[in-house]
């Protein structure tokens, strides 16, 4: 059996094979108008939710391959990506109706945010506006809200899913956890989608008095970043895979250049330092990094969540062994 990446003389057949919705819900054919929709350069007026083909690919002797080419025909046909036969396509719109659906129920309001379509990664996020959900950080009193974002890709780079994490209100930095949040994602491969199951389930927790403690322990722990230095704590951090072992170097060092380069300039030209020396500074300057790329990748997202889990464990560690200690004297008077 060939391997499709080693195939050189395959061509798309002319017709594209009829697509076979992978759920019954209905899709829309515009779920919504996309908001701060960031623009192709290539294609400004791409629609998130445009049809999307996959043809059978054939060898110049006229044999069927194995492979699948990806197209969108908004893109002037452009080959996204090849895949195998076992490949399911999920439409952006497909993973719109089931975001539009958890939103839908959960009598929750939700605001648009962004949404974000180049042809192979599509994402769109909300905010949720309940005053319940909108919660400041102690001692800092930075807000912070819940968001829920629908993630898709047509060339493999994303998976599908929907992700629910936190978003620091005064800079829009998204904080994507996996101790403190909850997501549902999906593998583009038959039988692997069973929407309705991902929907109660989403709705439960969304309800559930779990999120609830989540969301205030998530606050608690940020907020003992405050006093917290960066380059005494940074050794712990590096050598420990709770922590910030897992961190890319690359992006490590991104991140400490940026928390040192970084400036904010006033109404009257004034220029200031943009972080200080805290662990709080090194996580904002982090999830500013990871946020505000518009082309997230699988990566920036695993690395955005391995930043914010991995300081919030070691703020966490650190306070529990201060109040261990803090006992032992009292008791020891």
């Amino acid at each position: 059996m060939q391997n499709v990446n080693n195939i050189t003389n395959l061509v798309s057949v002319t017709e594209p094979i009829s697509i076979v919705q992978s759920t019954d819900i209905v899709v829309p054919e515009n779920p919504i108008e996309p908001v701060n929709c960031f623009k192709s350069k290539q294609y400004p007026n791409l629609n998130p939710f445009c049809e999307v083909e996959i043809r059978d690919l054939v060898t110049a002797d006229g044999l069927t391959s194995m492979g699948k080419s990806v197209r969108i025909p908004e893109m002037d046909n452009l080959e996204i990506s090849v895949k195998t036969s076992k490949y399911l396509l999920v439409s952006n719109a497909e993973i719109a109706s089931v975001g539009n659906e958890i939103r839908k129920r959960s009598e929750m309001d939700w605001k648009p945010e962004k949404v974000f379509f180049d042809g192979k990664t599509y994402r769109r996020s909300f905010v949720c506006e309940d005053s319940y959900f909108i919660r400041n950080i102690p001692e800092v009193g930075d807000q912070v809200a819940l968001v829920m974002e629908e993630v898709n890709s047509y060339d493999g780079n994303t998976m599908a899913g929907i992700y629910f994490y936190y978003i620091r209100l005064i800079c829009d930095n998204g904080m994507r956890s996996r101790d403190y949040g909850f997501s549902y994602s999906f593998r583009h491969t038959m039988n692997n989608l069973d929407w309705e199951s991902k929907i109660d389930g989403a709705l439960l927790k969304l309800a559930g008095n779990d999120l609830d403690k989540k969301f205030n322990r998530f606050l608690q722990s940020c907020s003992f970043l405050q006093n917290m230095e960066t380059e005494e704590a940074m050794p712990d951090l590096l050598s420990s895979k709770e922590y910030l072992m897992n961190l890319p170097i690359t992006q490590y060092g991104q991140i400490s250049h940026n928390m040192h380069t970084a400036t904010n300039t006033d109404e009257y030209g004034n220029v200031s330092k943009k972080y200080g020396s805290s662990l709080w500074d090194f996580f904002n300057s982090g999830t500013e990094l990871l946020t505000h790329n518009p082309i997230v990748t699988q990566g920036s997202m695993n690395n955005n969540s391995v930043l914010v889990d991995g300081l919030l464990r070691y703020a966490s560690d650190m306070q529990i062994t201060k109040e261990e200690n803090r006992n032992q004297v009292e008791t020891l008077n």
